[in-house]
């Protein structure tokens, strides 16, 4: 008779088992194989059915009468199985075979565990980091996803929200190691990292703990500059500054404004703007930008200097350019943008408080003497006491 006993009835995939086959009521000295077999399935009907595992086992030592013997089977799957031993028999003892359904095997899923790494705590916007997720105690052919997930938050419950990003870690999956995946392009914020592992036919998925690697993403610190179409124009000209915009991330938007101030130094600056236009087109990241001022009209301000200022958006910090690098200097006797009235000329771009000084004497004397005025189509100067009267013609 032939009997066996397996070292156990679970584990966990792959799984190695060793199973003891007993032969007893051979005569002394018997020979013949003995051989143990592994079928997928449970009960009697594994081994009905014949769906072998692999191949049978010889037992081991070899056969030399009654006694105990022995085979392992490595590298199970998941699923459930049966064993069952055969004893081949010699010239003195007859072939026997051991009861199939005695000892189930149940193989289950293995745990694996994931971690991660972030290449960086701190990027600015435009920047990229990388995050590393090490799987570790699944099979040795693990195969399955490993997704690398982004949340807009600053601690565990960041991951309990909806993922910003998602992507899928390279290499692809085979076994334990170090797998990872870059993102870029990410808001100004506060993110964390959790990494996800699909699983397989022999092992159960597994995640990250969340909360253990955040990421601020600071906005970028853009600088703008300026450069005027020319620095000095007559009265009636006009001029173009070019605001242009570099550091900012992709797409960046904000309202760039120039103001134009009175004076001819840094210092002009720190005064209020006698004009401001937006600058265009529509801010859309780094570039150049412009606006124009004009036409001068007759005024008693001769120097400006001109600033561009950026607004910065949830990305971009704002920004100004240095004061005092662009100055424009106008004939004695032009105002940018001014006019003798409290309107601005048709075109300008500035209005600024500036009243023309009179030209030439006093007209005016005793009475009515000296005042101009314009009546009925004609000129009306008065002199002294003496009306004359000068018709238009």
């Amino acid at each position: 008779t032939l009997s066996t006993q397996l070292s156990t009835s679970s584990a966990v995939s792959p799984a190695t088992v060793t199973d003891t086959a007993t032969l007893s009521g051979a005569n002394a000295g018997a020979t013949g194989a003995i051989t143990i077999s592994a079928y997928s399935g449970s009960n009697v009907d594994a081994c009905v059915a014949r769906n072998l595992v692999g191949s049978s086992e010889t037992a081991s030592p070899t056969t030399d009468g009654n006694g105990s013997y022995t085979a392992s089977f490595s590298g199970l799957a998941v699923g459930s199985f049966e064993f069952q031993a055969s004893y081949a028999g010699d010239g003195n003892n007859s072939p026997a075979t051991s009861g199939c359904g005695s000892e189930p095997l149940s193989v289950s899923k293995t745990a694996p565990s994931i971690s991660t790494l972030l290449s960086e705590s701190t990027i600015t916007v435009g920047g990229s980091v990388t995050d590393t997720a090490t799987l570790s105690d699944a099979t040795g052919s693990a195969s399955g996803n490993i997704t690398i997930s982004v949340f807009s938050g600053s601690n565990v419950d960041a991951c309990s929200g909806t993922a910003i990003a998602s992507e899928t870690a390279s290499p692809t999956t085979e076994g334990n190691g170090s797998y990872m995946a870059s993102f870029s392009s990410l808001a100004a914020g506060s993110y964390e990292f959790q990494a996800s592992y699909a699983g397989d036919g022999n092992n159960l998925p597994a995640k990250s703990v969340c909360g253990t690697e955040p990421l601020t993403v600071n906005q970028a610190a853009p600088s703008i500059t300026t450069s005027l179409s020319q620095s000095t124009i007559a009265v009636g000209g006009s001029v173009t500054d070019t605001a242009t915009l570099s550091g900012a991330s992709t797409g960046a938007t904000g309202t760039i404004t120039i103001n134009v101030f009175l004076g001819n130094s840094a210092s002009a600056c720190s005064g209020t703007a006698i004009a401001s236009e937006t600058a265009s087109p529509t801010t859309d990241g780094n570039g150049s930008y412009t606006a124009t001022f004009g036409p001068v009209a007759a005024g008693s301000h001769q120097f400006y200097e001109f600033q561009a200022s950026y607004a910065g958006d949830g990305n971009n910090l704002p920004a100004e350019s240095i004061c005092g690098t662009e100055p424009l200097s106008v004939p004695t006797g032009g105002a940018l943008g001014a006019s003798t009235s409290t309107t601005t000329p048709t075109g300008g771009a500035l209005a600024a408080s500036v009243t023309a000084p009179t030209t030439g004497a006093d007209l005016v004397g005793p009475g009515l003497a000296g005042a101009l005025a314009l009546l009925l189509g004609g000129l009306l100067v008065m002199v002294g006491t003496r009306v004359m009267r000068l018709r238009s013609r």
